[in-house]
């Protein structure tokens, strides 16, 4: 019994592993599980996403703007399997949810976005979605709602992009509670989006990118010694974010990893800010545009420090002084990008650009009077791309080099002398070659400007004199007084006489004989006794017989009668 009773027992223990193994395979096999209550079935079940957050993002897409068919994909039970969620392959939770608008980052598209979308509202729901890592909103129309508090609850967040989302109003300082988040983008769209108290930001020392641009920071005076405690930060935009002005001395710089510095639109941005950034080798892209306040002394300094420098942008900062006070100091080889267009910098550089033959875009353009001839060495830029070097008025001769550039290539506003080269012909790929006001089509300017002249002087000539003569002819009233006037005159100072006087017939010109009708009683061959201003000379035959034709075409001459006396 004792024997038989142990065997009955083995056997119940054997049958109940056995299930115990049965239904962990099915649990590895068929991805049936537990998770927080609630049941998720795998690639062979029905749905592998949590039952409550399959309804909330239901409940999160009724209030958002579809564009087209973007929510297309969100039916059916496997919610991981929707267009912009992804799950925790362990858990099955909703880790990601990018419902950001499927549209480009254009100015221009972004204007017409703004015309055609239709609004949306953060559905409260969201924050049943715990277990979000990642979140993204941008290019959606908000309607100047402020930014909600349930997007600070989500705890876990490590990616956060709200931008062009037109929020608007006061960010409160909560963000500070997602202390896990690498990336944080803010930026504004011309609302009054606006942070009083940066501090909060100090509390997320894991932050790598921070874009705040367009977005009113007037107030937050502590900017610069909150961004500088975030060590960890890589790239950084605060464009046309109105930054207020940064007493010395500036605190100390411990941006070691900062490759991306935007801040473009700041006009408190001073010359100490560039001195303070040469304290950084890794900086790869720097835009310092439209600042207004900078000098080219203080350029001097930042540049040599860059040594991995890639893109520079100081246009439109009415820099004065020499070109290469700036570019000799670019120690940077790799320098890919560079605009200093819309300043007033002077000199040539021809001697900076031996040293950057890596360029793909340069923008001189607007350093109107400035900067001097087109240097040759341009056309041994063979990695240049992009050319703008308009508005630059001094006198340039066309450089044949430049046939070796691509693409684009901007030469408009100048004066520029000679015949664009044959070469120029080549640019198969070019994409945009504005016109070039050269000599040659200057010079072609203004000889059709001198003929449309005399022919407009020839115009109204014959049709002054047709007036004038057919009032004449079809008015007898007129012509009758007018030849009385004609007969009351001098005739030592006749119309023909003075003709002659102030218009001289020019040396080439001829006048035959035969085409006269001769009147002997007013003008003779052999008539010494010739008024005094008629000139007693080898030409005073030439005058006379202008003087004939003029009397000879006068209506009054012929209405005279013929002097029998004289010869025909």
């Amino acid at each position: 019994m004792a024997a038989g009773s142990g065997t009955t027992y083995e056997c119940v223990l054997s049958k109940r592993v056995m299930m115990l193994m049965a239904l962990l395979l099915e649990f590895c096999c068929l991805g049936h599980g537990v998770v927080d209550g609630e049941r998720r079935l795998g690639v062979g079940g029905i749905s592998s996403c949590i039952e409550s957050e399959r309804r909330a993002l239901l409940a999160v897409k009724s209030d958002m703007y579809d564009p087209g068919d973007w929510f297309s994909s969100w039916t059916g039970k496997d919610c991981c399997r929707w267009r912009g969620v992804a799950c925790d392959n362990t858990t099955g939770h909703v880790t990601k949810l990018d419902l950001h608008c499927p549209y480009t980052y254009d100015m221009e598209d972004i204007l017409y976005i703004v015309e055609t979308m239709g609004t949306s509202t953060v559905n409260p729901s969201l924050q049943e979605l715990k277990h979000l890592k990642y979140l993204d909103l941008s290019m959606h129309n908000f309607s100047g709602a402020p930014v909600p508090n349930v997007i600070t609850s989500l705890v876990h967040l490590e990616y956060l992009n709200l931008s062009y989302a037109m929020f608007d109003g006061l960010i409160p300082p909560r963000p500070g509670n997602l202390s896990n988040l690498y990336c944080l983008d803010l930026q504004g769209w011309y609302g009054d989006l606006h942070i009083d108290d940066l501090e909060w930001l100090s509390r997320i020392p894991s932050l790598k990118y921070v874009d705040t641009s367009d977005v009113n920071l007037s107030k937050a005076t502590n900017w610069l010694h909150i961004i500088s405690s975030i060590s960890a930060l890589e790239v950084l935009r605060l464009s046309e974010a109105d930054l207020p002005y940064v007493p010395s001395p500036l605190p100390p710089f411990n941006l070691t990893a900062l490759t991306r510095l935007d801040l473009s639109w700041n006009s408190n941005i001073t010359s100490t800010m560039p001195r303070w950034l040469s304290n950084t080798t890794s900086l790869e892209y720097l835009d310092l545009s439209h600042s207004g306040s900078l000098t080219i002394e203080s350029l001097q300094v930042a540049p040599e420090a860059l040594l991995n420098l890639k893109e520079l942008d100081l246009s439109h900062n009415s820099l004065r002084g020499e070109v290469l006070r700036i570019l000799s100091n670019v120690r940077s080889r790799g320098l890919m990008h560079l605009d200093l267009s819309w300043n007033y910098l002077s000199g040539d550089i021809t001697q900076a650009l031996c040293s950057l033959r890596h360029l793909e875009y340069l923008d001189l353009a607007g350093n109107i009077d400035a900067i001097g001839h087109i240097p040759e060495i341009l056309g041994n830029l063979t990695s240049l791309q992009q050319l703008y070097y308009w508005t630059n008025t001094r006198d340039n001769w066309w450089t044949p080099s430049l046939a070796k550039l691509g693409h684009v290539l901007d030469l408009s506003s100048n004066n520029l002398f000679g015949s664009i080269p044959p070469s120029f012909g080549s640019f198969g790929t070019m994409a945009e070659v504005p016109e070039a006001r050269v000599q040659q089509e200057v010079e072609d300017d203004k000889k059709l400007e001198k003929l449309l002249e005399y022919a407009g002087t020839v115009v109204g000539f014959v049709v002054g004199f047709w007036l004038f003569t057919g009032t004449l002819i079809m008015k007898q009233v007129i012509r009758d007084a007018f030849f009385r006037w004609i007969d009351k005159t001098d005739s030592s100072t006749s119309l023909g006489e003075l003709a002659a006087e102030l218009l001289p017939l020019p040396a080439h010109f001829h006048v035959q004989n035969s085409s006269l009708r001769r009147v002997p009683s007013l003008v003779s061959d052999t008539n010494t006794d010739a008024p005094e201003h008629v000139p007693q000379d080898p030409q005073s035959k030439r005058h006379r017989r202008f003087l004939m034709l003029a009397k000879d075409e006068h209506p009054r001459f012929h209405r005279m009668p013929r002097n029998t006396t004289g010869s025909e």
